[in-house]
């Protein structure tokens, strides 16, 4: 542990997060094997009240706002105020580092407090943030486009450094004005316990009619027009004209779930298909385990979590996909939103068990060799380290 303390931002609440499963995941995030004396967890929610962390380094500052009382000023009158408390919070306890989690509306208050204090600012991202929101058409400053975007992008532009989770996205940042020498590719820190899949058997499948002793093609994640479920939808009328046994699983929920449920009645394919609903971690675990091979036409941490369970991924060559994917290595990649090639890869993988056990077992081997979480810990604070010595703010007020 080092004596130095710093500010985490973050636009979602952590209500969101306890709701989840994941703050005990996001203690682990915000103070990397406890490196920093105090980690000051910026909230924009009173929700965050309630919220306790188990690590005593992480304590929670909820801004105080004036939307209830001021209803026509309060946008004006609470960005002040908000920015306030966070200079004041940053004084108080001679932070010396600002840590942004996603360019957006929260590390654009950091920036300002960065700027302001003379203080080194790190903002890292998850991937091309503009495609996710442009397939949702959901903005979340003033639901207004040209706003949201051009936050993002002042504020990569202006970050000391902008940690990245893979090539495609750093890429994707330097497009936005990132320079070069501030964008750094940094993995995604997985959850300690991500490879760990001992778990208790679940009749999530059987309760809900899935015959285990038959083929189980899985997709988890957000049903969210930006992963493209709906392309799923249409493919399994055509898996099932090769391979009639196949059945269909898919845990999530979102807003285009019942347009799914009704495409799949529509297409006649209902009988197949199983959607499970949003699922705890461990009951996730045990359907990974079950399932043949997992489809995933685009990912967040769906792809680590079927490697470390050794399952074949199948997946549309997108993004960063590649990556990760070696096709006929690691996993199969399709033509994004190719209906045809992705029948035939999940229908090869069906026909072909020994194939299928190929390519989740080196998976599995890549997770463990690229992905170790010491490795990711030890780069994630020496860039931190390194940003809080070369800083030009005043070191006596740090130490």
């Amino acid at each position: 542990m080092i004596a130095v303390e710093i500010i985490n931002l973050v636009d979602d609440p952590l209500s969101a997060l306890d709701k989840k499963g994941n703050l005990g995941y996001a203690e682990e995030l915000y103070n990397p094997g406890n490196f920093f004396k105090c980690v000051h967890h910026i909230s924009f929610s009173s929700d965050d009240r309630r919220i306790k962390f188990s690590n005593s380094t992480i304590k929670i500052h909820v801004l105080k706002t004036t939307r209830k009382f001021l209803p026509f000023l309060w946008v004006v009158v609470d960005f002040i105020l908000c920015l306030a408390q966070i200079i004041y919070i940053a004084r108080k306890f001679k932070v010396c580092l600002i840590r942004g989690r996603g360019p957006h509306y929260a590390s654009f208050f950091g920036l300002l407090t960065a700027k302001m204090l003379h203080l080194p600012l790190a903002v890292s991202i998850g991937g091309n943030h503009r495609l996710a929101r442009d397939l949702t058409s959901k903005y979340p400053v003033f639901n207004c486009r040209a706003i949201d975007f051009k936050i993002e992008e002042t504020v990569l532009r202006n970050a000391d450094r902008v940690i990245c989770p893979n090539n495609f996205s750093k890429e994707y940042v330097k497009g936005l004005g990132t320079p070069e020498n501030k964008a750094v590719v940094i993995p995604l820190r997985l959850k300690g316990d991500i490879s760990d899949f001992t778990y208790k058997v679940s009749d999530i499948l059987t309760k809900n009619g899935v015959d285990i002793s038959l083929p189980v093609v899985l997709f988890v994640g957000r049903f969210e027009k930006d992963k493209q479920i709906e392309v799923l939808i249409e493919t399994i009328p055509l898996i099932l004209a090769v391979y009639p046994k196949a059945q269909f699983v898919f845990i999530g929920s979102g807003s285009q779930l019942p347009f799914c449920k009704k495409r799949a009645e529509k297409l006649k394919v209902s009988k197949n298909t199983y959607f499970l609903g949003f699922q705890q971690t461990e009951t996730i675990k045990y359907c990974l385990k079950a399932a043949n091979l997992v489809w995933i036409p685009m990912s967040g941490f769906v792809i680590f979590e079927t490697a470390a369970a050794s399952r074949a991924i199948v997946a549309f060559d997108v993004e960063w996909h590649s990556e990760f994917i070696e096709n006929g290595k690691t996993g199969l990649l399709v033509k994004n939103r190719d209906c045809q090639k992705l029948a035939q890869a999940v229908v090869t993988l069906l026909k072909d068990r020994a194939l299928a056990e190929k390519l989740g077992v080196n998976a599995r081997k890549l997770l463990e060799e690229k992905y170790s979480p010491e490795n990711i810990v030890k780069n994630e604070i020496s860039l931190l380290s390194d940003l809080i010595n070369n800083s030009k703010v005043n070191r006596k007020l740090c130490l």
